[in-house]
């Protein structure tokens, strides 16, 4: 029984073996280390698209603009080309005169209707024999010839009564003007004078 509980009350050994790894085992465990995976970067958005948005409204519009420039010049030149209708010319048969339109006849001046007095008003000798000649041979009517008051007169003067047609007076101041310097307006004889109309002829 003691021999029995000896045995029993003996220590055990504990053999605790030590593992020396070698070199190559030490580095494949190094290598056996897991190795945590890479955070993968944030995805950055595509700039093809905002290109693509950009270019397509573009393209649009500058159709539209070519487009519309297009078909106003094509409406300005249908404008510029259309023509008039050209006016047909009237038919006039054969044989036939067209009708000239009449002409109203101008009134015939008597030109010997009022006596003609000339006067002398520019001082040089023979100066108004000279305007009577003048005027007899454009036809007018010459009763007498004498001195002005005064050779101061540098424009021919007309002088006639109110009752003188103004046509005769016209025509008498164009057949002087022929030689002469003539004043334009006439002036107006007084109703006591004998004279009809008075000629003073200038130096001018």
């Amino acid at each position: 029984m003691e021999s029995s509980e000896k045995k029993a009350a003996k220590p055990k050994r504990v053999v605790v073996e030590e593992i020396i790894a070698s070199d190559e085992e030490k580095e494949t465990i190094k290598t056996e280390v897991p190795v945590k995976p890479p955070i993968p970067e944030p995805a950055r958005p595509r700039s093809s698209n905002l290109y693509l948005w950009v270019l397509i409204p573009g393209t649009l519009l500058l159709i539209l603009l070519v487009g519309g420039i297009i078909v106003y010049q094509v409406g300005l030149n249908k404008v510029k080309t259309k023509s008039l209708p050209t006016p047909q010319a009237a038919f006039i048969p054969q044989n036939s005169t067209v009708p000239t339109p009449s002409q109203t006849p101008t009134a015939k001046i008597d030109l010997k209707k009022y006596s003609i007095t000339i006067l002398n008003g520019s001082g040089k000798i023979g100066e108004a024999g000279k305007a009577q000649d003048l005027l007899e041979a454009a036809g007018f009517k010459v009763s007498k010839v004498g001195n002005a008051k005064t050779y101061d007169y540098t424009k021919t003067v007309i002088q006639a009564k109110e009752g003188v047609d103004q046509g005769f007076i016209n025509q008498l101041k164009t057949t002087l003007s022929k030689s002469y310097s003539v004043e334009d307006k006439s002036l107006i004889l007084s109703a006591s004078s004998k004279d009809e109309v008075v000629v003073t002829v200038g130096a001018g």
